[in-house]
């Protein structure tokens, strides 16, 4: 089936900063409407950043207006000098700023709700395009704007994330669902995978990669593991659902043990719904990591039902006093060994008299490394009642990925042990 999607489903987002240029700011707005767009079957086929000023931003609004059929933007709404959003939405679509007393009485009532008396700066927010419409915000001064002119739509926002999803939430939303309806939305899987590279991924998978109009598929790699992302668009929900259980029925059988999750769920949360189901408590002694495996897993409400407590023992004193780690091991293996990872893992499950203890120990860098013993060496021990695992890994990056990595390593160990899949 080719699918034709019509002007008014591609949208190109329009984000206004130069704080966002400089790096001083994340733009977590783009990521956020893109992301609901989808939902009504608008797929963003562009987003750019562009600094507080009127001319580049007249300047991507009126490619984008050439481009698509409905534009956003974000930011430059405010009544300081570099909010010129507005002006520059006049410049672009030949419309005069005009002064909207319903919008001016409503930013002083703001004002004069809070005791204070309101500047006459803030006049400027009652300006908009003319023809234009507004959005009501009920976060700040600043309204949204929508302009409408023949099968074309801009909304501009205000930058301040707040406000931005407040007024989309509130107002924005409900003009996407009339105008768009939600018969064809874009719809979304993600199959999550970690401990396999993204080229052995792909080795194992690339027979049975879907194709086709209206379909999209794609890897997604991060510190934690790789995630395959499958996207349809163009058709109606239930053919939609169906179509992505076939293709997802062919790719699961491949993808062994690392496979463990589908959608947003992480692999803490994976790991305390397995001890739940196990009815096991577990424990972790953590050096190299810091205490970053335990805190991940105390991220998930509900997690003291399968957690017992963490402990970081970062020097030797520490993992010879709490841990019970002999002395001798750290003048004849070293503290990063297969040895002392295996100690510490017993030593925690009987400190906390839990059914599985963890213990992690590396070396996380930048220093500390050796030619024995690169920087990213770590190792990683599980013990139940009965019996220890101990794994070896060596990660490649800085301090922050190496912690990362160790911790979803650790996680993970618990995860394969719980489905008996440890050797």
């Amino acid at each position: 089936m080719k699918v034709v999607r019509p002007s008014s489903s591609q949208a190109e987002i329009i984000t206004v900063g130069n704080e966002l240029l400089s790096g001083t700011t994340l733009d977590t707005n783009s990521a956020y409407l893109a992301e609901r767009l989808s939902e009504f079957g608008v797929v963003v086929t562009r987003r750019i950043t562009v600094p507080d000023a009127v001319e580049p931003i007249a300047e991507a609004v009126e490619e984008a207006w050439r481009r698509v059929g409905f534009v956003i933007t974000t930011g430059g709404l405010g009544p300081t000098n570099d909010d010129v959003t507005k002006k520059a939405l006049a410049r672009a679509l030949g419309k005069p700023l005009i002064l909207h007393e319903e919008i001016l009485k409503k930013v002083e009532e703001r004002f004069r709700r809070r005791g204070e008396k309101m500047p006459l700066v803030n006049q400027n927010q009652a300006l908009l395009p003319s023809g234009a419409k507004w959005f009501a915000n009920n976060y700040g001064t600043a309204p949204g704007i929508l302009i409408e002119e023949g099968k074309k739509r801009l909304v501009a926002l205000p930058g301040v994330p707040r406000e931005m999803k407040g007024i989309f939430e509130e107002e924005v939303f409900l003009y996407l669902r009339d105008l768009f309806g939600t018969s064809s939305p874009v719809i979304r899987r993600r199959l999550r995978t970690t401990g396999i590279a993204e080229s052995a991924l792909y080795e194992k998978i690339r027979r049975v990669i879907p194709e086709g109009e209206g379909l999209h598929f794609a890897f997604l790699p991060s510190y934690y593991g790789v995630d395959l992302r499958l996207e349809i668009w163009g058709r109606e929900k239930k053919e939609t659902e169906k179509l992505l259980e076939e293709k997802f029925a062919k790719i699961r059988p491949l993808l062994g043990d690392s496979l463990y999750a589908e959608g947003e769920v992480s692999l803490e949360e994976v790991v305390g719904q397995l001890l739940l189901g196990a009815k096991k408590k577990l424990a972790a002694a953590e050096s190299c990591t810091g205490g970053l495996v335990a805190k991940r897993i105390t991220d998930a409400p509900g997690s003291s039902d399968y957690f017992e407590c963490g402990v970081v023992t970062y020097s030797n004193e520490a993992k010879h006093e709490l841990l019970s780690v002999p002395q001798k091991l750290f003048k004849t293996v070293g503290a990063v060994s297969p040895e002392v990872a295996e100690r510490m893992a017993k030593g925690v499950r009987q400190l906390a008299k839990v059914d599985i203890g963890l213990g992690v120990t590396g070396i996380a860098g930048p220093g500390g490394g050796s030619a024995e013993k690169l920087v990213g060496l770590t190792f990683i021990a599980l013990a139940d009642r009965k019996k220890s695992w101990v794994e070896k890994f060596i990660f490649s990056g800085d301090r922050k990925i190496n912690r990362l990595r160790g911790s979803q390593a650790a996680l993970n160990m618990v995860r394969l042990y719980l489905l008996g899949k440890l050797k």
